[in-house]
């Protein structure tokens, strides 16, 4: 269970330097929500239009962003 663990921790390491390594803030900020705190991507998009009160997130918007992120990548 313990190696368990500090795989899972490696891996979570992992992933946030590679979503630091993100040019883009909105995209790192989907990106930790996603990946990281585990919203869905209606979950990502009303935290986002929290923070962003001035623009407008939907949760097809915040899968288009990220789907062609990774085929950019």
């Amino acid at each position: 269970l313990e190696a368990k663990e500090a795989e899972l921790l490696e891996l979570t390491c992992q992933a946030e330097e590679y979503i630091g390594s993100i040019p883009k803030s909105e995209l790192r900020t989907m990106f930790r929500l996603y990946f990281i705190d585990g919203y869905y991507y209606a979950g990502v998009a009303m935290r986002m239009n929290s923070m962003f009160p001035k623009r407008r997130y939907t949760g097809e918007g915040v899968r288009k962003k990220i789907t062609r992120f990774f085929e950019e990548n």
